[in-house]
């Protein structure tokens, strides 16, 4: 599975990057160096159709669908709602409602995804697109509410697809290897955001795959560590050579 993003980024480079209105994002705007999916929580970009603008808020990394009858057992089921394989989108009863109605920007500064050296033996690499400062992976998002406790809660899921040449290298092991995630490119995102869009675009851009010659990467140290403080130290390069 992809489930360790990075998004280092202030509130006001968030508004910028994303056109959203000035001051409207939440005060307590969600930014780290690694966020693990089914523990953390981002904000996540989709388009407002009433005000006609982008907006963002946060929400949990792990698919809660609205069918669930209870909280406990909606975290419990987003754990396996991490990712939504491209391929099968159109069909999984889960997604195929979202991906009509429901898409969304997963803002990044870099991901990460472990290189196994042997079967037990791995490291992880911190992957990013080659001179650029935010990008965005697509994304699909839901809303559960419960009624009786007036409980909302929002929530996304990372879209994946097969892995370009140097991550099949990198994501080389492991039970979902040979995948990464939809990153998409910006004068893609209006259409991706866009509810009017045709699914003939949205298959477009599903069907989209990043060239290999776009990304940069490099090993870092463990991002697995108990009680590791989580800073700029989790995308430092580490002096060790691997060959991929």
């Amino acid at each position: 599975m992809c489930r360790d993003n990075s998004y280092y980024a202030t509130k006001e480079e968030h508004e910028e990057r994303y056109d959203i209105p000035e001051n409207s994002v939440e005060i307590d705007f969600k930014s780290s160096y690694h966020m693990l999916a089914g523990f953390a929580a981002q904000h996540i970009v989709t388009y407002d159709s009433v005000a006609r603008h982008n907006q963002s808020f946060s929400a949990h990394w792990g698919l809660v669908p609205k069918w669930t009858k209870n909280l406990t057992d909606g975290l419990k089921m987003s754990n396996s709602m991490v990712n939504a394989r491209r391929e099968t989108i159109f069909e999984k009863p889960s997604f195929k409602q979202l991906i009509a109605t429901s898409r969304c920007l997963i803002p990044s500064t870099g991901f990460y995804e472990h290189h196994h050296l042997t079967v037990k033996e791995k490291v992880p690499f911190y992957i990013k697109i080659a001179g650029t400062a935010i990008f965005s992976i697509a994304g699909l998002w839901t809303q559960w509410f419960d009624k009786s406790t007036n409980t909302e809660l929002r929530s996304f899921t990372m879209i994946t697809t097969a892995s370009n040449e140097p991550m099949s290298r990198i994501h080389n092991g492991g039970e979902n290897s040979g995948r990464m995630p939809l990153m998409i490119i910006p004068h893609m995102e209006a259409t991706w955001l866009n509810p009017h869009s045709s699914t003939e675009d949205i298959t477009d851009i599903l069907n989209y795959s990043i060239p290999g010659e776009a990304l940069e990467y490099w090993p870092v140290e463990s991002i697995r560590k108990r009680g590791r403080v989580v800073d700029a130290s989790y995308i430092h390069k580490i002096d060790r050579t691997i060959m991929l």
